[in-house]
């Protein structure tokens, strides 16, 4: 076997962690697309466009980016968008 047992957990661990990023991005990409892609069929005009999609689409990519920057290394949501905003 190539490797210690301790060496073949910590890579499998990172593997699981890079899963975990791939999949909550994947995720959260797919759920705002198909709603977008829903609200742009029967859209018809400005006046029916009810507020509540977006905040619900608001709500989940907050909680799908807390998630995930606990994957990231981070302790909260705001430490994300800290840790972010200092990198630009």
């Amino acid at each position: 076997m190539a490797g210690t047992l301790k060496e073949i957990t910590e890579n499998y661990e990172k593997l699981h962690r890079l899963q975990m990023i791939e999949t909550i991005l994947d995720k959260t990409h797919s759920y705002v697309h198909d709603v977008v892609s829903r609200v742009e069929d029967e859209f018809d005009d400005c006046v029916d466009f009810e507020d509540y999609i977006t905040e619900s689409v608001i709500k989940s990519t907050k909680e799908n980016l807390a998630t995930l920057g606990k994957y990231l290394g981070c302790k909260s949501y705001a430490d994300l968008i800290s840790d972010v905003m200092h990198k630009q």
